[in-house]
């Protein structure tokens, strides 16, 4: 009720609160209201569901689908029940499409109950693995929870299903459905001529007697056979194979899903948000797509494969099997029964294995350098995402604890924060005043960040006090503020990221703390007045334009540093320090 609930649904009355009292299950209760909203509203929608690749073909529908029409969508992990519920009541009248992920479960029929309440014309099933096993006890369980979504469609809807998928191709439907496949020559949409390249891969698209060539910015078989039924989500949506193509080519990998990022030089394949033998296998498999150079290795770090129930010898060990036969140089075993794949593993490997999270971390720097490609891989309650952050100062966990509802949001004289489990990060301004101090800690967390746009466009803030322990500063933390003199960030500061300080026009001095490795695109962009940077040896990536317009910069750096690099062929002037 203090976050404005304007209405409880109960079984009883609760204090003098408005309460709908009702005598069937609550969630079905809550099913039946967040349908009646969703009919007010009449965007196509389609709904996305499956035991793997949920996120990424949802992200890829909806970057397809939102290249021409106005588009609802969910975000994050707002995949289950009282998620998806959340999503629809976020509807507006000017959408014209809904592009909603859905879980399979646990538990079963949680996509049957979903499809109520969002209504889906056209739905997707990705692949049918062998992801909470536990709880359901077979595949054939699994796909037939995948197919309880066309309860909520309507007679006339569309299933698009995988046809190299063997339980999907056994499917039996209510709907009119079309396949997708490489491998299955009866599909109705299937890719041939599969080429990697430096940024992704190209292939051609084979339907209705022709072809369509598609172009993605990612790599993988198993992205090819996302892209695929994104086509035919966009033939259904009235999409051309131009306009298809276009709107594939504007997807990019996000989060802890299939994420190839770069951060200080380091490249990370993030793919951790859930695992499963099946993926763990593609995952390896994308690895091996990865150019990588003459000196570089391929780095596996792969963690437990969670709710196996009485299968998780045999998963592990056929993970374990599939890291054998991968293209890995180094695979790096975390966690209680990772220690079966670590077996497998060293049988052809160099091969480490730690339950520990200290030790994992200690492997990690002992063992990768800017010139690997490192994955990481495991089920999510191994928490991967936080040893990410731990290493390279990156954020990925924080989605997540803000979707368990693990934070929470306080304030001082200054500012306001979001607190997380192990941190807090700057969120806003609050007071006017010119000088201000960031303070170490807020209930009892360590400042470690500045957020996205935290002093965008402050008048008033001249100068600001970073503590040390601050580990980033985030996209436009301080774009367009009178922020002037000089800034000088701490040694625990790892992260600078895209536009930070960008269009700051009164600043003149820039220390950046010995410990930081990244500067993002245009980080001191069109500082128009900033005369020296000093940059530490530790920086090892500074982005396109990160000094674009300081037409009166000079970089200060050690000899031979990339920071001298950098200068010399941006044509900055350089001065070395001892």
């Amino acid at each position: 009720m203090e976050k404005v609930a304007r209405l409880l649904v109960s079984t009883a009355q609760i204090k003098n609160y408005p309460c709908l009292i009702t005598q069937i299950p609550i969630i079905e209760t809550f099913t039946r209201i967040v349908r009646e909203w969703r009919l007010q509203f009449d965007p196509k929608t389609i709904s996305i569901t499956g035991s793997i690749g949920k996120t990424s073909t949802t992200e890829m529908v909806y970057t397809l689908i939102s290249s021409k029409y106005n588009t609802h969508r969910n975000t994050g992990s707002a995949n289950n029940v009282r998620y998806s519920g959340t999503v629809v009541q976020k509807l507006k009248p000017e959408h014209e499409f809904y592009v909603q992920e859905t879980m399979e479960g646990p538990p079963f029929g949680a996509a049957a109950t979903i499809a109520k309440m969002v209504q889906p014309q056209a739905a997707i099933v990705t692949v049918v693995g062998t992801s909470h096993m536990e709880e359901f006890g077979s595949q054939e369980r699994i796909l037939e929870s995948c197919l309880g979504v066309q309860d909520g469609m309507p007679e006339d809807g569309l299933l698009i299903l995988n046809g190299d998928d063997p339980f999907q191709q056994k499917a039996v439907t209510e709907r009119k459905t079309v396949y997708y496949a490489i491998k299955n020559e009866k599909a109705d949409y299937r890719a041939i001529n599969i080429k990697n390249n430096e940024m992704g891969m190209t292939f051609d698209v084979v339907h209705g007697g022709g072809t369509t060539p598609i172009r993605l910015n990612c790599f993988g078989k198993h992205n090819v056979l996302n892209a695929l039924a994104a086509f035919a989500a966009g033939k259904w949506a009235g999409m051309t194979n131009e306009e298809i193509a276009t709107g594939l080519a504007k997807y990019r990998t996000s989060g802890i899903r299939q994420n190839l990022v770069r951060f200080g030089g380091q490249r990370i394949f993030l793919d951790c948000y859930n695992a499963a033998v099946e993926s763990i296998r593609s995952s390896l498999n994308q690895l091996a797509e990865i150019p990588v150079g003459e000196d570089g290795k391929r780095i596996a770090v792969l963690a437990d494969i969670l709710e196996c129930g009485d299968k998780a010898e045999e998963y592990h060990r056929s993970a374990g099997k599939a890291a054998a036969d991968s293209t890995a140089d180094i695979v790096i075993c975390y966690g209680k029964d990772a220690k079966l794949m670590a077996e497998e593993a060293e049988k052809t490997k160099r091969t480490f294995y730690t339950d520990s999270a200290e030790k994992l971390i200690g492997l990690i720097r002992e063992n990768v350098t800017t010139k690997d490609i490192v994955l990481f891989k495991g089920s999510h309650g191994m928490a991967l995402e936080h040893i990410v952050d731990r290493i390279w100062g990156t954020w990925f966990h924080e989605e997540f604890e803000r979707y368990d509802f693990s934070t929470h949001n306080t304030k001082d004289a200054n500012f306001s924060y979001c607190v997380y489990t192990d941190h807090a990060a700057l969120t806003n301004r609050v007071s006017t005043t010119e000088k201000v101090a960031i303070p170490n800690s807020i209930d009892g967390k360590p400042v470690t960040s500045v957020s996205p746009s935290a002093f965008s466009g402050s008048k008033t803030v001249k100068s600001v006090s970073f503590p040390e322990g601050l580990v980033n500063v985030r996209y436009c933390a301080f774009y367009n503020s009178s922020l002037s003199g000089e800034v000088k960030l701490p040694s625990s500061i790892r992260i600078i990221h895209d536009s930070a300080f960008s269009t700051c026009k009164n600043l003149t001095i820039a220390v950046i703390g010995e410990g930081c490795t990244h500067l993002g695109y245009r980080a001191f962009g069109n500082c128009t007045a900033l005369k020296s940077v000093v940059i530490p040896e530790t920086v090892r990536e500074i982005g396109r334009e990160a000094f674009i317009n300081c037409k009166k910069l000079t970089i200060f750096g050690k000899e031979g540093s990339y920071a001298e690099e950098y200068a010399k062929s941006s044509g900055i002037p350089f001065t070395k320090i001892i």
